[in-house]
């Protein structure tokens, strides 16, 4: 579950209908009002953004957070091992959009950047093993939001939206090759 505009398209019926799934919250998704579950596993990612805003202003002030909790990052960051966080390695210079999708073998020794904390979701969710993952909020279309509708072309963000629109391409045809499926 991403945080994304079409999230506000979401009826509260469906939203409920998702607390017996489980599920992959990131980012600010706990900050949704009246979101009727907690989100099974809770990621966060991106280096300024973990330090600057995730933990500041999304993480402290919930008082309940999901039992499972990951955090990727290039390294780990001091205090959060102690909050039941769990580290995941991000490596610089390792992208999906190149081809270097990783969760689908037996060990996962870091995850590649993808240009959103749902590409890390994502990589996380096939290491575990589920057979079928669904993205929802993320907007990984060229209709989307990720698609940039509403930043300039010389805005510094589009790279990264233009990263994640490839990632999950990338993404989708790495884990069908492997007899999963991945649903945009």
């Amino acid at each position: 579950l991403g945080t994304g505009p079409s999230l506000d398209k979401v009826s509260q019926k469906e939203w409920e209908g998702l607390a017996g799934e489980v599920t992959f919250g990131v980012n600010t998704l706990l900050a949704k009002p009246n979101l009727p579950f907690t989100p099974t596993l809770y990621c966060v990612s991106e280096s300024t953004w973990l330090e600057g805003v995730s933990i500041p202003k999304v993480i402290e002030p919930f008082q309940k957070l999901p039992k499972y909790r990951f955090y990727s990052h290039h390294w780990p960051l001091e205090g959060l091992e102690e909050q039941s966080w769990r580290f995941v390695q991000l490596a610089s210079g390792k992208e999906v959009s190149s081809g270097d999708f990783q969760g689908l073998g037996d060990t996962l020794p870091y995850v590649a950047v993808g240009g959103s904390v749902v590409v890390f979701a994502l990589q996380l969710a096939c290491w575990f093993g589920f057979r079928d993952v669904c993205l929802m909020g993320c907007d990984a279309s060229t209709a989307g939001h990720a698609r940039g509708l509403s930043i300039s072309e010389n805005d510094d963000r589009r790279a990264d939206q233009e990263r994640f629109i490839r990632s999950v391409t990338v993404a989708e045809e790495a884990v069908a090759r492997a007899g999963r499926r991945l649903v945009n």
